[in-house]
């Protein structure tokens, strides 16, 4: 996971995609997508440079249900864009769809049935299962901190 404070982008990977305006919560992950769809490369240094407060009184802490609709609508919007030619990137997206068990999946589930394509439901299982063991240490680690 990466912070928008701590990136240096190239404007020419603007001219392709920009921020979805519409969105209050995921437009930047919305957008990091885009850019890993159309090819730009990544290099991560292992200092710390940026550091996240998370709290309960955070806007999508208390607006889940709308970072939720816009997180579904970012995956359709990357769905439809790599369905046709981007097999990679269309495994993750039906393993991150199946482990969030959103509306999404059953979008992708249905391209992957139409299409004849084996679908990676053993990676997908797994990633729910990360999801489930992460979840539960979080509220864990919250009942403990209060």
């Amino acid at each position: 996971c990466f912070n928008g404070c701590g990136l240096l982008i190239p404007k020419k990977l603007f001219e392709k995609d920009c921020f979805n305006e519409s969105m209050r919560f995921v437009l930047d992950w919305n957008l990091w997508l885009k850019f890993a769809i159309n090819g730009a490369s990544v290099y991560i240094d292992s200092k710390t440079i940026v550091s996240n407060r998370r709290h309960s009184a955070q806007v999508t802490v208390k607006q889940k249900e709308l970072h939720y609709i816009e997180a579904e609508q970012t995956i359709i919007e990357v769905f439809e864009k790599v369905k046709e030619d981007k097999k990679q990137y269309l495994d993750l997206l039906y393993c991150f769809s199946y482990a969030r068990k959103g509306e999404s999946f059953e979008k992708i589930a249905e391209h992957y049935k139409q299409n004849n394509l084996k679908r990676p439901t053993f990676k997908a299982k797994m990633r729910r299962f990360k999801l489930s063991i992460r979840r539960f240490f979080k509220k864990m680690y919250h009942k403990l901190v209060r």
